[in-house]
């Protein structure tokens, strides 16, 4: 099926689309009215209404489930609001009060925590506490996340600017709990935990994407300059030739090494606006779809290369992949990646698949951005128009991860769009399927149009 992809982007100059995309609409897949209800409800009855988060003797960050409520919040949707202030909350009990690292999860309640740090879990954490300070502007959340961040630049950062794994608990002569709850002078005493001090691909990508969502959200230049650096020493040591990514070992294909790079790139573009990211992750979208495909729905874990055999599709992969695919469909305007999102969609709504797990509101957050287009915001001027980056920083703000972000030049602007850009003046051009398109050129204008989409 994808014998015929076009070339990869990296063979020409690819430029971020802004066309509208209202043409695939055939044999859509969707979740039953049914499914989908069973979903919400499970999403509700896993809560935990006095501790929050879900109902379980392990407590942790549900990322999926709070990304959920906070765009039903950004809705007005108190109920939701109510549910993931109470888990945002709640969950800075896992936050290592002096180093700044998340514990994995606590058992009993909140103030027992496993003190491993995972990649996985700091990355993720990281993602939604800049997600939930751009929606609330809360600065319990965004001291989060910077505090996350530089637990990750002092104790998982390499000497080649990627990151290690994760962290270990155990601390000779001291039990966790008890080391933990130390100063640092005293912890500094006894060592610092064992890190995993491999540099895997997969990980690294996590750290990327969140780091670039920390500074898009949060407006911290360090994050980004930490993302950037990680990225390209992965570029340089763990790319192959057609767009994918690997760890050392070359008997496998891994789908989530390249799709955390992807997502990554796509995120770094957002941010930089560099249309080389853009490329990169095309490229990356397109290894999958050769790579990965599955032709009864969704995409497969991992190829062996040396054999045919693989596992069938799993699910947090093709939410992910869905999920990106979707909003690198805007981006590109490409059709094979809405194509991709429809084919991990396939997969996502079988009722088996949906209800296999005891939540999964993941599903219902990519059939909301599968059904919906995004913001879009075009923004037209010179890379060193000050006023061009005062409404790219503005836009950056916008509280949505669901978003289309373009910076042009006025010589690489569509042609549509030229006729605004006039005087040598910076403006911003938003469209949203509830308002008409809309032009500004003063970065406080746009930044209340946007407070009130």
């Amino acid at each position: 099926m994808y014998a015929l992809l076009k070339p990869s982007a990296e063979s020409g100059n690819i430029k971020p689309s802004f066309r509208d995309h209202d043409e695939v609409r055939i044999e859509e897949p969707a979740l039953t009215h049914s499914l989908r209800r069973q979903l919400l409800n499970r999403h509700k009855r896993n809560f935990n209404w006095q501790e929050g988060g879900p109902d379980s003797p392990v407590k942790y960050l549900d990322r999926d489930s709070v990304e959920y409520s906070l765009t039903q919040s950004a809705m007005n949707n108190s109920l939701e609001t109510r549910m993931a202030k109470m888990t945002l909350y709640r969950s800075l009990a896992l936050q290592d009060k002096v180093w700044g690292g998340i514990c994995q999860y606590a058992t009993g309640n909140w103030q027992s925590p496993h003190y491993v740090m995972t990649m996985g879990n700091q990355a993720g954490c990281l993602r939604i506490y800049a997600l939930s300070y751009a929606l609330w502007k809360n600065r319990l959340f965004r001291d989060a996340a910077i505090r996350i961040r530089k637990y990750l630049s002092r104790f998982l950062l390499s000497p080649v600017n990627a990151f290690y794994s994760g962290q270990d608990d155990r601390i000779r002569d001291c039990d966790a709990a008890g080391y933990y709850a130390l100063e640092e002078e005293q912890r500094l005493h006894f060592g610092v935990p064992a890190t995993d001090t491999r540099i895997l691909t997969r990980e690294n990508g996590w750290a990327i994407e969140a780091l670039a969502c920390c500074h898009e959200f949060c407006n911290d230049p360090e994050s980004l300059q930490l993302a950037t650096d990680a990225a390209e020493w992965i570029l340089a040591h763990r790319k192959i030739g057609d767009g994918g990514f690997i760890n050392n070992e070359q008997l496998s294909y891994r789908l989530g090494d390249t799709l955390a790079m992807a997502r990554a790139f796509l995120q770094l573009y957002r941010v930089s606006a560099d249309p080389d990211w853009l490329n990169r992750a095309i490229n990356a979208a397109d290894f999958i779809a050769l790579h990965f495909y599955h032709r009864g729905g969704g995409y497969v874990p991992e190829i062996n290369t040396r054999s045919s055999r693989h596992t069938g599709p799993g699910i947090d992969e093709n939410l992910s992949l869905m999920r990106f695919a979707n909003l690198l469909w805007y981006y590109s305007g490409m059709q094979r990646h809405r194509k991709m999102a429809k084919h991990c969609f396939r997969f996502l709504c079988r009722d088996e698949v949906a209800t296999s797990r005891v939540e999964e509101t993941g599903i219902l957050l990519a059939e909301q951005e599968y059904h919906e287009q995004p913001v879009r915001i075009m923004i037209l001027g010179q890379a060193d128009d000050r006023d061009a980056q005062q409404l790219h920083r503005t836009a950056l703000d916008y509280h949505a991860w669901y978003k289309h972000l373009a910076w042009y030049s006025p010589d690489e602007a569509p042609v549509n769009a030229r006729e605004i850009y006039y005087g040598d003046r910076a403006v911003a051009v938003v469209k949203h399927s509830f308002c008409k398109t809309t032009t500004l050129y003063d970065a406080r204008l746009l930044e209340n149009f946007l407070a009130n989409i």
